[in-house]
């Protein structure tokens, strides 16, 4: 395999930021750069150093440190430069080991070899990813659970059913002498791989009923035209992410940014706005906008002084009424405009997207819903819900549909070797599914050789 670099801390000023090089032959090729560094390092140990460029000038003063194969997270030599978090001197250091032959890594390579070498399972390694992304502390930590002990997750227990329908066809294969009463019939074979069938389909519906195109508590904003939407949107982010103009139906399609809170991300979706239009753009993001209220965990819906009447919509999911542009209202008019609206919400958030009043008031609202959906339990609705997941279900699904075919026919040897090859796409999920693990099964069951 080639050498690969990549940063493992984003390209943002901090008081440190880490590169990292995998690969074989890294002190050959890299250890040129580094001054003072011994030739034979000590594996594990924090060496202070500085990267110097070719013409021996020094780039940066940080620690050094050297992961040997196959002790390191990759399985291959790692060399890890722990720098001072300046983006402009971590990419150069970066560029400087590319200049030296290294590669830069693609989106998860790092891990993937830590797969290829058997350092990690796929079962491990999408937990690893659910931590990376999960929009709060709760999902973190189910993605620390499986990653941890991944023999609780109940994808390690449809392994155990394999392994004991291995060595139920095994008995049969390998024993045909045995007593009727001692080895299992067809049926029972058969009423095994029904039973791990019904698990799968009963897994998949649960995987399709929790996958959501977000995940975390997802807020969107919704009105007519020029309600000041992408204005609100831009200012609860402190960015410009969305176009704000004069001109009616400008926002087509679901702009999304995300916002951090003590309980988790909030997931903010800028919408295109509800009105009456031929336009065909315009129509389908607005049919968009109506779709996507089936998914949020709340509405925030955008009521103007020019334009007070609410917005129709089949929603009945929770949301927050906001009179935005109510800095528009003439001095001490705010009370007595809300007196005469109509209808009146139960409570209404007078909002400025130009001038910043009442924000404060709005984002604790969201916040609070945010602290209850994350603290009680709304985030694990969908379970360990993934696409990943979905995919490699519905993969060991057909394999054994696959292999009951022959089966019902009593073809025992072409059912088995169906089932063997969905053994070996298991030991990528799982680590490996043992002949010995299969045989420990059956002498446990059968008692063979008493």
């Amino acid at each position: 395999m080639d050498q690969i670099v990549a940063l493992a801390t984003p390209l943002v000023p901090g008081p440190l930021g880490i590169v990292r090089l995998s690969g074989p032959d890294l002190l050959s090729t890299f250890g040129k750069v580094l001054s003072p560094f011994p030739e034979s390092p000590t594996p594990r140990h924090a060496y202070l150093t500085s990267v110097i460029n070719l013409d021996g000038i020094p780039v940066d003063e940080g620690i050094v440190l050297y992961f040997r194969a196959p002790d390191s997270f990759t399985g291959e030599d790692i060399l890890e430069f722990q720098m001072h978090g300046n983006p402009h001197s971590l990419r150069k250091i970066q560029n400087l080991l590319i200049s030296l032959g290294a590669r830069t890594a693609k989106p998860g390579e790092f891990s993937y070899r830590a797969f290829l070498h058997k350092k990690m399972t796929l079962l491990k390694a999408e937990s690893l990813n659910r931590m990376i992304q999960a929009p709060s502390y709760q999902t973190y930590l189910q993605g620390l659970k499986n990653f941890i002990s991944p023999s609780d997750d109940p994808l390690a227990r449809l392994r155990e059913d394999l392994v004991a329908l291995l060595a139920h066809f095994y008995v049969v294969v390998d024993h045909l002498d045995l007593p009727d009463e001692e080895a299992p019939e067809l049926s029972d074979l058969l009423g095994r791989m029904d039973q791990i069938l019904l698990k799968l389909s009963s897994m998949v519906r649960d995987q399709k009923r929790g996958l959501k195109k977000r995940s975390g508590f997802t807020v969107a904003l919704v009105g007519h035209p020029n309600t000041g939407k992408s204005s609100l949107f831009n200012r609860i982010l402190g960015e410009s992410r969305a176009i704000v103009s004069t001109v009616p139906g400008t926002t087509r399609d679901v702009i999304e940014g995300r916002y951090q809170t003590a309980f988790g991300d909030v997931i903010l979706l800028d919408t295109a706005g509800i009105r009456v239009t031929d336009d065909p753009l315009e129509k389908e993001g607005i049919r968009m906008t109506k779709s996507l209220l089936k998914e949020i965990s709340l509405g925030i819906f955008l009521r103007t002084p020019e334009d007070p009447s609410p917005v129709l919509l089949n929603h009945t999911g929770e949301f927050l009424t906001v009179l935005n542009k109510s800095d528009l209202l003439p001095k001490g008019s705010l009370n007595r405009f809300l007196k005469e609206l109509s209808p009146a919400p139960s409570v209404l958030y007078p909002v400025s997207s130009r001038t910043g009043r009442g924000l404060p008031e709005l984002l604790m609202a969201i916040g609070e819903r945010a602290r209850i959906y994350y603290e009680g339990g709304s985030v694990n609705s969908g379970g360990d819900s993934s696409p990943i997941r979905l995919d490699l279900l519905q993969r060991f699904q057909r394999s054994m549909r696959q292999a009951r075919i022959p089966l019902s026919a009593g073809q025992f040897l072409e059912s088995l070797h169906r089932l063997e090859q969905m053994r070996r796409e298991w030991e990528d999920l799982f680590g490996v599914v043992s002949h010995e693990e299969v045989y420990d099964r059956i002498f446990s069951t059968f008692c063979i050789g008493k």
